[in-house]
């Protein structure tokens, strides 16, 4: 049979409020972020390479740049903003369009040339 006492639960009490103080202390000491900045984490799913964004909403652009390890141990880096634009990355990393060839911005040119005169081929009344 346990016996408690005045002085068991005194202890108990002091040894949580102990323990509390210690766990708010180290929380309050952890390093913090200026404000209006925010750090996302995330694993990619192969081989869990961890990303970290650092962004911050001061300004109405919203932009961040990311950098990720690749197998050969270079990196490649991303840079993009948000806006009410849109989303604009920029990297050598994205694929880019081939030029277009000689034909086809001929052929562009034509069109435009036509739309300015008024000129519409999808008009079932129109006639040449």
């Amino acid at each position: 049979m346990k016996i408690i006492n005045a002085n068991t639960i005194d202890s108990n009490i002091n040894i949580n409020l102990i323990l509390s103080l210690a766990l708010f202390a180290i929380a309050f000491g952890l390093p913090q972020l200026p404000r209006n900045v925010f750090d996302e984490r995330f694993r990619t799913s192969e081989r869990g390479i961890p990303f970290r964004i650092l962004r911050s909403e001061v300004s109405p652009i919203n932009g961040a740049n990311f950098r990720f390890p690749f197998r050969d141990g270079t990196f490649g880096e991303v840079r993009y903003v948000a806006d009410e634009n849109g989303y604009r990355p920029e990297s050598a990393l994205i694929p880019t369009p081939h030029p277009l060839p000689a034909h086809a911005i001929e052929q562009i040119r034509v069109a435009a040339e036509q739309r300015a005169r008024g000129i519409n081929w999808e008009d079932p009344n129109y006639r040449i």
